[in-house]
């Protein structure tokens, strides 16, 4: 992610699936053997134990079906008792490890959040024994009469868009390094100013998308550096970086804004009707796109952004809403940003995961700093909080200190093929708050050896073994970050 410099400033779903609402995108455990039943698989006889329509049938269709149908996201269906009934072993560890369906905030003996989370995808301990109770009596089908009343599938998308963008025209990607390509995006309506009310990527090629940034550029500096095709290169443009000349701004400032970072496994941004995202007068807007082709480059892709705008002449939000990120800090200042650790030459702070580590930890911590001449007042809430590593990343932790008071914000199992925004299901008043002199700390922990599977491959693909990883941009790179989406009270 193109993310690589970045500290708190100011006061400022589904894809690659295995099993589950949308998985990690590792090949499904396989088939193992099964009990004998006692009664003839498939049957619609008797059982004292769980049965496909009446059990399996509810729990597929709320946390599965979105992306294991038909033409869907996953490689496989589960919309049958069939498609269940040859998946059912696979299903019952996967879930029974919790990697399905996938969701990386996990509450743990270490980090247990105060709130609870939106749009929670994880399974209950009764619905993960039914599973594994329904495989183990050898997956009786039961009475097509107790099956749940069928729910149509709906693509993932922004409810209610009023607005959808896409740059000039498709790209093609080359070569089998990373790019990162800028598109300015034709969006007049917004241009005039507006509240976004929602926002949500709709990835043209997934083969070669990596994740996609869309924000502001309120002077036109960065809409002014691309070519007849409306887009540029831009590896080090990102989030507003050189909209303003200053870098990204928060919650008190009128430059640059994110208006989404979308990352496979994110939802659509839709927001309550008293909170939107402000994009002032004369704006552009800039979709970054960064583009993993590993070679694949004869498929073009075009990318499009779907708009939720505030109808003109609507009331203004009560609040608004601004992403801002933390972390990615290269060296130490003031005994802060990249802390020592544990790989760390003699007198020297260094952020490098080491070839082989199992489990290395990156530090590192920001003190938030005063508020702007005139925002001394200002509160601010931390509306969601979403973590980001690279292949290497399992484990990413991020607590908030306030002199003696210290919470858990998020620890994320790490999957970097399914990433998301986790927002907390609470009314505003609330959500955790953010104030000058509090700390916000990141641990990110990695494995970089061949026993990770999702870097082995990219390893393997490339035919190496494990390097030493450093900071940066490049899928072979590392970073430890969080992006928090804040809110402030409309002035």
């Amino acid at each position: 992610m193109a993310l690589a410099r970045y500290v708190l400033i100011g006061a400022a779903a589904c894809v690659l699936v295995t099993l589950g609402a949308c998985s990690s995108g590792d090949p499904a455990s396989p088939p193992g053997p099964k009990p004998a039943p006692e009664t003839p698989e498939g049957s619609a006889s008797a059982t004292n134990g769980p049965t496909y329509h009446k059990d399996v049938a509810p729990i597929l269709q709320n946390h599965c079906q979105k992306c294991h149908h038909p033409g869907g996201l996953a490689p496989f269906s589960l919309m049958t008792y069939v498609d269940a009934k040859a998946m059912s072993p696979a299903m019952k560890l996967e879930t029974a490890a919790r990697r399905m369906p996938p969701w990386g905030a996990l509450d743990t003996d270490e980090c247990k959040p105060r709130l609870p989370w939106n749009h929670d995808e994880r399974l209950t301990d009764v619905e993960i024994k039914t599973l594994a109770d329904w495989d183990a009596a050898g997956t009786p089908e039961g009475d097509p009469k107790d099956a749940p009343p069928a729910k149509s599938i709906s693509p993932i998308e922004l409810p209610n868009a009023n607005l959808t963008l896409q740059p000039k025209q498709a790209f093609v990607t080359s070569g089998t390094r990373d790019q990162f390509r800028c598109f300015v995006l034709d969006a007049e309506g917004v241009e005039q100013g507006a509240y976004i009310e929602g926002i949500h990527v709709l990835p043209g090629n997934r083969k070669v998308v990596h994740h996609a940034v869309v924000f502001t550029d309120p002077t036109g500096a960065v809409a002014a550096r691309a070519d007849a095709t409306g887009s540029f290169e831009c590896a080090n443009v990102a989030m507003g970086d050189e909209a303003n000349g200053e870098g990204m701004n928060g919650p008190t400032g009128q430059n640059s804004i994110t208006l989404d970072v979308w990352t496979p496994g994110g939802n659509p941004i839709d927001l309550p009707s008293n909170i939107a995202m402000p994009v002032t007068a004369g704006s552009k807007l800039i979709m970054q796109i960064h583009y993993s082709p590993a070679g694949q480059v004869n498929d073009p892709d075009l990318t499009k952004v779907q708009l939720r705008v505030r109808p003109p002449g609507a009331p203004k939000p009560e609040y608004l809403l601004f992403t801002t990120a933390v972390g990615n800090f290269p060296v130490a200042f003031n005994n802060e940003g990249l802390l020592p650790g544990p790989n760390d030459p003699a007198n020297t702070v260094e952020f490098k995961i080491p070839a082989n580590s199992r489990d290395h930890v990156e530090r590192m911590v920001v003190t938030i700093p005063p508020r702007n001449p005139g925002q001394e007042n200002t509160q601010i809430w931390i509306y969601g909080v979403m973590a980001h590593q690279h292949l290497a990343g399992i484990d990413v932790k991020v607590d908030l200190e306030r002199g003696a008071d210290a919470q858990c914000l998020l620890q994320d199992k790490w999957d970097f093929h399914w990433q998301r925004m986790y927002t907390y299901a609470s009314p505003v008043e609330k959500l955790p708050t953010v104030q000058p002199g509090d700390k916000i700390k990141l641990r990110c922990t990695y494995d970089n050896s061949m026993q990770n599977r999702r870097l082995a491959s990219e390893y393997k693909a490339r035919d190496l073994q494990p390097i030493d990883l450093k900071l940066g941009e490049q899928t072979l790179d590392e970073m430890c970050l969080v992006i928090p989406q804040l809110l402030v009270r409309h002035p």
